[in-house]
This record gives C-alpha cells, structure tokens and sequence, in this order.
C-alpha cells in the first residue's frame, strides 16, 4: 500500500514538474502570414456558389504551408461560411473560419477565426483579418492576427 502512495506521488509530482515548464504552457503570439490559392471548383448551390480551392503560402508561426478550403459566395459578393486547413511541413494543421465580403474589383475582405487544429495547434484558438485580391480563378491574400495553443512541443515548420 506505501509502495502505490509513492508510485502515484512521484508520478503526479514528475507531470506537475513536466507540465509546469513553458513546453506545455498555452501560448499566445501573432499570426501573420500569406498565401496564394487556385480554385478548383464551382459549384452552384441554393443561396450562391460553392468555391473550392487549394492553397499554399507561410504563415508564422506554422512556417511554410499548403491547404485547401472553400466557402460560399452570395450574389450579393458576400463570402459565407468559409473554412480553410493549413497543414506545416510537419503535417501540423490550422482549421479556420472567415466571412467577409469580394468587391465588384475582386478585392477581398474577411474576417478569421482560429477553430483548432491538430498537432501543435489542437485546440488552438484566435483571430484575425484577411485582405485580398481575386484575378481570374486565383486569389492572393494576406493576413493579420493571433493565434493561441498549447501543446507537449512547439515548433515552426520553416
């Protein structure tokens, strides 16, 4: 019976000392980044069209990344129910939500939302606003914000 006392108090005493050390701290930094994508499809729905693309670019602190997503556009240009995966090298991924709005010049505005993740963003959260431009069937965009996770390792994939 004092052998299982001790086992469980050194064990609970090594995952307090282990997760006490900033590798499992949650973390909060900024979220810039950038990335260039191509539609792959358009699908008329109920309410607008559906727009598949891929996309492929770098964001800090996820380093370079490639993805894929889509959303639907109104015909009134506002952009709804937009979700987006970004995968690192690593195969860690960022999900994200936008909404916004593309102008009759083709620029993009949006608003974004961190929804998890898996790896080292599972259960990330955050925010921020993306700006863009849409030329024929491909789009660049840039955005802004912060991202919060937490996980047994952290790092970038650059």
């Amino acid at each position: 019976m004092v052998r299982n006392v001790g086992a469980g108090l050194c064990l609970t005493l090594v995952a307090l000392l282990v997760c006490g050390a900033p590798l499992c701290a949650r973390t909060t930094e900024p979220f810039p980044g950038n990335g260039w994508a191509q539609i792959t499809d358009l699908t008329p729905v109920d309410g607008g069209t559906m727009i598949s693309y891929t996309i492929s670019g770098w964001g800090d602190p996820i380093g370079l990344f490639e993805g894929s997503g889509q959303f639907l556009l109104d015909p009134d240009g506002n952009i709804l129910d937009g979700q987006s995966t970004l995968e690192g090298l690593l195969g860690d991924q960022v999900f994200l939500a936008f909404e916004g709005i593309l102008d009759g010049d083709g620029n993009i505005t949006a608003s974004v939302t961190i929804v998890g993740g898996r790896g080292t963003y599972e259960d990330a959260t955050g925010h921020g606003d993306l700006q863009g431009q849409l030329v024929e069937a491909t789009f660049a965009a840039t955005w802004d914000g912060t991202i919060r996770y937490g996980a047994a390792q952290q790092h970038t994939d650059n």
